[in-house]
């Protein structure tokens, strides 16, 4: 494959950690063991995920 893995639906490519708990935290819903916590990252569904592309243009 030529180029960064962008990629549009389906399921995404953790690299570091599920986004839907990134989502979460930054919901403020508390911390990763917290029932709210859990039900707020289910609510999340990654749509787009792009690749870091340092190609030029």
């Amino acid at each position: 494959m030529d180029g960064p893995p962008h990629q549009v639906g389906g399921y995404s490519d953790a690299l570091q950690g599920p986004i839907e708990a990134v989502a979460a935290h930054a919901a403020g819903t508390g911390s990763y063991g917290d029932p709210a916590f859990q039900e707020e990252a289910l609510q999340w569904v990654t749509l787009l995920q792009l690749a870091e592309d340092d190609r030029p243009g």
